[in-house]
Formats: structure tokens, C-alpha cells, sequence
């Protein structure tokens, strides 16, 4: 998969940096002594130490409390790290204008303007990189995993999913221009696919790659009777 300019080869090799499962990393990925692939499993890395990992018993991340565990230190180190690299990733995307044949996520969200004509500033950019690469990439390889597994468990399903992928996309193809005319699927298409929606929903029930997040409530709520305070 290729995001914010980085292609990690995640499809077409097995030993890309982005299938390692690293658990920690004791050096800035921005080293200049790194090589791509080294720097590339060294974010990786720090990604999940920083955001995944639960640490010692969840404990540090407590505001205050993770000051004072050594799992806390290390994700806050982990952390600094990551937004050194994309603050790195996204000032030379800045200064070095993308070109539209090339276009990526990180120079669309460059380009977004808010109502008022305001840009998003380097930290909203960095906040913005960090949600999509943990919610990107772990979430929707999980689903497609478990989802894959769930249909060698159930071949009729499994075969109606294959009738309904051969008729609505029928002559489409991986390729935005072939020679025969046909292009990639459409929204329409992937519309209709009702029978895989309702597969990916199922998988979503089961094994959820989220199950639960977190909410502060900021304002006293009532919700189906039950009251919520701030």
C-alpha cells in the first residue's frame, strides 16, 4: 500500500517493512544512517509503541500517571519520534509541489481549506497522518483477514459472493484505461454488491478491529432515558 508518499510494498512482498512486527525502537527514524527499508520498519515500530501497545496494564495512558511508568516514557519518546517524521514527510511535500498525475492522501489534505479558506496547520496534519495510518491500514487488513476466514468457514455464502462479484462487476478490471473498454468499478457498482456488504458487516460484528473507543462527555446528556453528566 502506498500512503503520504511512502510505498511499502505491503502487496507484492512479504518482507516489506510494513508486515514486521517490530516492538521496539531505540533510535530517531530519521536518522540519516538508516536505510528506506530500516527507517520504514523503525516508524512502524514507534507507531505501535506509541499508539498500540497497552503497556503496563494500560496505567500509561493516564494523564500524569504515564509520566511515571517506564512504558509511559517510552510511548511518549515513541510518540515524538512519529510526529518528527511525518512533521519531516509533510514540510517537504510543502515545499516541494506534488504533481497531479502523483497526487497522494497527505497532498489532498495539503490542499483542504476549511469554510473560512484556512489550511490545516503542521499539527492538525501530523493528528490527521496519525489517524489514517493506524485506522488505514491495521483496521481494514484485519476486516479483509477475518472476513476472508469467515468465508472458508461458509462456502455457500462464499459462492453467492462470487455469483454477485461476476455479475455487477463483470468486465471490470484493475486497470483505469484497458484496451477493452472497461475501467475500474464504480460507486455503483460496489453499491450493488449488497451480499458483500452484508459479509463485511457480519466480520465487522464478529471481529471488530475497534470494538470499543473511548468518549468524554463535555456536556450533560440524556441518551434513551439514561442520564449522562458531564
Amino acid at each position: 500500500g502506498a500512503a503520504f508518499g511512502i510505498d511499502f510494498n505491503a502487496l507484492s512482498s512479504s518482507s516489506s517493512p510494513s508486515s514486521l512486527s517490530a516492538t521496539s525502537s531505540s533510535t530517531p527514524t530519521t536518522t540519516s544512517t538508516t536505510t528506506t527499508s530500516e527507517e520504514h520498519a523503525g516508524l512502524r515500530a514507534d507507531m505501535e509503541n506509541a499508539f498500540m501497545n497497552l503497556g503496563e496494564g494500560g496505567m500509561d495512558f493516564i494523564p500524569i500517571l504515564g509520566n511515571y511508568t517506564k512504558s509511559g516514557r517510552l510511548r511518549a519518546q515513541a510518540r515524538a519520534r512519529v510526529v518528527e517524521h511525518l512533521n519531516s514527510i509533510i514540510t517537504n511535500k510543502q515545499t516541494h509541489p506534488y504533481d497531479h498525475a502523483n497526487k497522494d492522501l497527505l497532498d489532498i489534505l495539503i490542499d483542504a481549506k476549511d469554510e473560512n479558506g484556512a489550511s490545516l496547520d503542521m499539527t492538525a496534519l501530523a493528528d490527521q497522518c496519525v489517524t489514517f495510518l493506524i485506522a488505514g491500514h491495521e483496521t481494514t487488513s484485519g476486516t479483509l483477514t477475518w472476513a476472508l476466514f469467515l468465508l472458508s468457514q461458509h462456502p455457500t455464502i462464499q459462492s453467492r459472493l462470487a455469483e454477485e462479484a461476476r455479475t455487477v462487476l463483470g468486465g471490470c478490471t484493475l486497470s483505469s484505461s484497458p484496451a477493452d473498454g472497461y475501467g475500474l468499478p464504480t460507486v455503483e457498482n460496489i453499491e450493488a454488491m449488497k451480499m458483500a456488504a452484508r459479509v463485511i458487516k457480519e466480520t465487522l460484528r464478529l471481529y471488530a478491529p475497534v470494538p470499543m473507543y473511548d468518549r468524554i462527555c463535555t456536556e450533560d446528556e440524556e441518551i434513551g432515558g439514561v442520564f449522562i453528566p458531564k
